[in-house]
């Protein structure tokens, strides 16, 4: 994992930048005497971190949605030298920073929940708790059994944490958002709200987002017996004044950038990145399924090439991508504006995950009610049309609902475009929608058959540092530290 001691320099930075912004320097606790007029660690506000986690923690997610979930989704094809990731062969590289950011990120939520702790502030602590569990929840995803518990410790870093299991990093991750979920209190106005990139200091809506969040994970380990998802996802259905979700797209955890700096989105022309239609043609996939049912989120995700919607497979040789390249369609412009926002959960992946849930009889409700409400929801949200009628595209024969899990995953799958790696996440647990491979796709399994990567190899930051608990992590794993290793939330008895 990250460098124990780059992790104790960044904390220590941090620490120090918090006491050059107030203008003063920290004196020791306890009960020694210091300046009155010098600010103490711990007296800060933790809102002063909370920008810059909800702005760099969100960007790489949206960074890596873009590069590793697309890419293996077949939401796009990018043909960039060196770049064969949709064909299963991911670079060293691409594995080493989400890992390195991820905890470098989750490690400010967690000094924030601490600075909360301290200055008995429960919104922070909520808001902090919420952010870090949204963070650590793509990182343990992505790569199976990960350091959790010891990781992130702001007292007494181990220099070579333990790997917690995955089932029990998941079991504490639920505990800890109904903690989080507890811990607010709405009447209490958020200091320095204008730091709150998010929701600008709203809590009922940080609320919203923390039981949303829940909501997405336990239907992420919902196959496992060892965790009882339907019960607690019931039982937040018949709370919604104890457990508030998401209602609408208002509520939405989406970070909507102002375009000044420093919240601006990467991609745009004030970012240091190249633009997303710059390497990457559409997915054959994904317009394939808009194409059939003249899906109006068409020309908001793709922009048409020579008067038409064409998308590429997936692992091709140089033949075929020298001509696709001219032939499929871009990513919109508008993805790659300094003000385009990036989505952490959209309402339309609640009501998903709710016609999922009742589809499988884990909740009550009517699934296909849910499943109309999450297909207006995105398309509302896409198309910025609070009003838009969606009734002859929900009467369509491609749309309509015909109780299959195929079909809600489709529409969940087109609606989580540009959403983390939520479809990659849904595909390893349900194996839907079905995904391509070609002549060059690799990750072999035992028969010789290209597989979708099952999760990320570790980084070799982690591997060379801390060895001994890597190997146990590998051994718990399987024995095998390679893209073919279930991660646990994939497996289970109960579907």
């Amino acid at each position: 994992m990250i460098a124990m001691k780059k992790l104790d320099l960044f904390i220590t930075t941090i620490i120090s930048l918090l006491i050059l912004v107030a203008g003063t320097s920290c004196s020791k606790f306890g009960e020694m005497n210091r300046d009155p007029n010098k600010i103490a660690f711990g007296e800060i506000p933790p809102t002063k971190l909370l920008q810059n986690i909800i702005y760099s923690g969100q960007w790489n997610v949206h960074l890596r949605s873009y590069s590793i979930n697309s890419e293996l989704m077949n939401y796009a094809v990018n043909f960039s030298n060196n770049n064969n990731t949709s064909a299963y062969e991911i670079r060293a590289a691409e594995v080493v920073s989400p890992w390195t950011q991820l905890y470098r990120w989750a490690s400010s939520a967690h000094h924030m929940y601490k600075m909360g702790e301290m200055t008995d502030d429960a919104n922070s602590m909520a808001i902090a708790l919420t952010l870090k569990i949204y963070l650590m929840e793509v990182l343990t995803a992505m790569y199976g059994d990960i350091p959790y518990s010891e990781a992130l410790r702001w007292d007494e870093i181990p220099k070579k944490p333990k790997y917690d299991r995955q089932k029990e990093i998941y079991i504490s991750m639920l505990e800890e958002l109904d903690y989080a979920n507890e811990l607010y209190i709405p009447s209490k106005a958020l200091d320095y709200p204008q730091r709150d990139l998010l929701y600008g200091g709203n809590i009922n809506n940080w609320k919203k987002f923390t039981n949303s969040l829940r909501f997405r994970i336990l239907m992420r380990v919902s196959k496992s017996l060892e965790i009882d998802s339907p019960t607690l996802m019931q039982e937040m259905i018949d709370n919604p004044t104890e457990y508030p979700m998401f209602t609408g797209n208002e509520d939405a955890a989406i970070l909507r950038y102002s375009g000044i700096s420093p919240a601006y989105n990467q991609f745009g022309p004030l970012g240091s990145y190249d633009a997303m239609h710059t390497n990457t043609r559409a997915g054959k996939v994904l317009i394939d399924l808009m194409t059939q049912s003249g899906d109006p989120r068409l020309s908001f995700y793709f922009s048409p090439r020579n008067g038409q919607y064409l998308g590429m497979l997936p692992g091709q040789d140089a033949n075929y991508n020298a001509v696709m390249v001219y032939e499929a369609c871009n990513y919109n412009t508008n993805l790659s504006t300094n003000t385009s926002p990036t989505t952490l959960m959209n309402y339309a992946e609640l009501c998903f995950l709710k016609s999922e849930a009742a589809f499988r009889n884990f909740i009550s409700g009517d699934a296909e009610t849910f499943y109309n409400a999450g297909v207006t929801a995105s398309i509302r949200q896409w198309r910025n049309e609070p009003a838009y009628n969606t009734n002859t595209f929900l009467n369509s024969s491609s749309v309509k609902y015909n109780n299959t899990l195929l079909r809600i995953i489709e529409q969940k799958y087109i609606s989580q475009f540009m959403s983390g790696m939520e479809a990659w996440n849904d595909y390893r647990r349900t194996g839907l929608p079905v995904m391509p491979t070609g002549p060059i796709s690799g990750n072999f399994n035992q028969n010789g058959v290209p597989t979708l990567p099952t999760r990320l190899f570790y980084p070799i930051t982690t591997s060379s540092t801390n060895t001994e608990n890597y190997e146990a992590a590998v051994a718990d794993m399987g024995g095998r530290d390679d893209m073919l290793t279930p991660v646990w939330f994939s497996i289970g008895e109960r579907y």
